[in-house]
């Protein structure tokens, strides 16, 4: 049994060393039954890049794109905003160039007064509403300042009281908005309460109304 068994391990090794297939690493398989008409060429995928970090849709219109220098770039005027001076009022200067010694003179020269003249008696001033005279008292109004000029000394005032009256008679004015009836020589001595009166016409021609205006010193 025992030489059966040696003269069987010899034989298969006998046939090994006479038909040695054993495949070293370097060694290519063959092949064999492999249609090569049908074959398809492999390509290995090239790596995967790293993924750039993408801006949001906001922070893309929220970023302003700056232009390179030199390229379609244009000078940007820069204008600057100037408020408007505010409007300065006027301060007329009424100057007195007659002054009315007398009730008795301010009588008789009631309805004859010149168109050169601003008259002043007690403490009234009048005169024409003509323009280079009393006309610029009709746009005068309560709080605004005035300067009266008397023998080269000018004098500021402010209008404190201004309405619009009817002459009812030589001796009474009539104020339109309250009705109340006003005597010419309380006018004259502006009411006792104020330190001016002034007195024009409100209208042309022969017109019954007056701008009786009062001011006080400043």
């Amino acid at each position: 049994m025992a030489r059966k068994m040696f003269l069987l391990l010899l034989s298969a090794f006998i046939a090994v060393i006479g038909n040695p297939i054993v495949l070293s690493a370097y060694d290519e398989p063959l092949v064999t039954g492999v249609d090569y008409a049908k074959a398809v060429e492999t390509v290995p995928l090239p790596e995967p890049e790293p993924e750039k970090e993408l801006m949001s849709d906001a922070a893309a219109f929220d970023t302003p794109s700056a232009p390179m220098a030199g390229v379609n770039t244009q000078a940007v005027e820069t204008v600057s905003y100037i408020a408007p001076s505010p409007a300065v009022p006027v301060v007329e200067n009424y100057t007195v160039t007659y002054q009315v010694a007398s009730a008795k003179e301010y009588n008789a020269i009631a309805y004859s007064l010149s168109y050169s003249d601003i008259y002043k008696f007690r403490k009234m001033v009048y005169g024409h509403n003509a323009s280079n005279l009393l006309l610029s008292l009709s746009y005068k109004n309560e709080g605004d300042i005035i300067i009266v000029t008397e023998n080269g000394v000018s004098v500021r005032y402010q209008i404190v009281w201004k309405r619009e009256m009817l002459k009812i008679s030589d001796n009474d004015l009539q104020d339109i908005r309250t009705g109340k009836i006003y005597a010419m020589k309380d006018i004259t001595w502006a009411l006792n309460t104020y330190d001016l009166a002034l007195e024009t016409c409100s209208g042309y021609g022969d017109t019954p109304y007056r701008w009786v205006l009062f001011a006080n010193k400043v």
